[in-house]
């Protein structure tokens, strides 16, 4: 009988874990031209964990993590280098954003709700 029940209970964690897979879908989105626009994972067709978005020439040009309503993003240069970061919450700026040129803090923003 104790057999049975860890069977049981093996079959629910992996039935489980498959279905939490499959809610998830990797997905890619494109420019006319063929090149890679976003890459990330979706769920209900919304973006959800961590989504890179590149620039039409290739380099990467975003990488924002989806969690809910709220996204933190970090922001980057056509030439691949950092320059700003932030969250947006509902699609608006949110919080404190920094924007950065090299190594050095070019300015600071706060963003509340109006």
């Amino acid at each position: 009988m104790k057999r049975y029940f860890l069977l049981f209970c093996w079959s629910v964690i992996l039935l489980v874990t498959a279905n939490k897979g499959e809610a998830q879908e990797l997905k890619s989105g494109y420019y006319p031209d063929g090149k890679i626009r976003y890459k990330g994972y979706f769920k209900d067709g919304k973006p959800v964990g961590e989504l890179m978005r590149y620039y039409q020439e290739g380099c990467l040009q975003a990488k924002m993590n989806y969690q809910g309503d709220t996204v933190k993003a970090v922001l980057y240069s056509r030439d691949g280098k950092y320059f700003s970061s932030g969250q947006y919450i509902c699609r608006e700026k949110m919080g404190k954003w920094e924007y950065w040129k090299e190594d050095c803090l070019l300015m600071s923003e706060e963003y509340r709700h109006h």
